[in-house]
């Protein structure tokens, strides 16, 4: 069992998801970007660090009833298939919900389907694919690959939404 990197990918979403406050501190001040694009990004990133911790968190759980690890780390990659490819549903209906709304500057939006929704596909269909065939030797390090991946799509939507931020910040000063 990868018990100590299920932790650690655990701790890093923990602490992107604690950062979100300090976003939230910065969110009183006027962002560069529309605030409906960086309301979607914090959004995200506060998905990806719960799914990171709850999904570091389940083959633990399960190794507890002594299931065979095949199995755990298949069984575990189905579901977070499942709930990768949810958030990549809600993520493509809240970027168009979005440009519907308004006149957004155009790299905002493209910044924000241009990596995250291709990186949510393909772990979705990594997943999808350890969970349901035996091609990968390694099912444990495809499931810790679908972790990883959304890890940094976490640290992306933080950089995003903190960037926003700092181009505002540095006219002011």
């Amino acid at each position: 069992m990868n018990s100590d990197l299920l932790l650690t990918f655990a701790e890093v979403a923990v602490a992107f998801a604690g950062f979100a406050s300090l976003v939230a501190i910065l969110g009183e001040r006027p962002a560069r970007d529309d605030p409906h694009i960086n309301s979607v990004r914090m959004r995200a990133m506060v998905l990806y660090s719960l799914m990171v911790v709850m999904f570091s968190l389940l083959p633990l759980l399960l190794h507890r009833y002594e299931i065979a690890e095949a199995v755990i780390w298949r069984a575990s990659s189905g579901a977070l298939a499942v709930a990768v490819g949810c958030v990549g549903f809600w993520l493509t209906r809240a970027v168009l919900a979005v440009r519907s709304s308004g006149p957004q500057t155009g790299s905002a939006i493209a910044i924000a389907v241009a990596i995250p929704i291709p990186t949510l596909l393909a772990a979705t269909l990594l997943l999808a694919a350890n969970a349901t065939t035996t091609v990968f030797v390694k099912p444990a390090a495809v499931y810790l690959t679908g972790l990883g991946l959304l890890v940094f799509l976490s640290g992306f939507a933080f950089s995003l939404v903190v960037f926003s931020f700092l181009g505002h910040i540095g006219k002011d000063d």
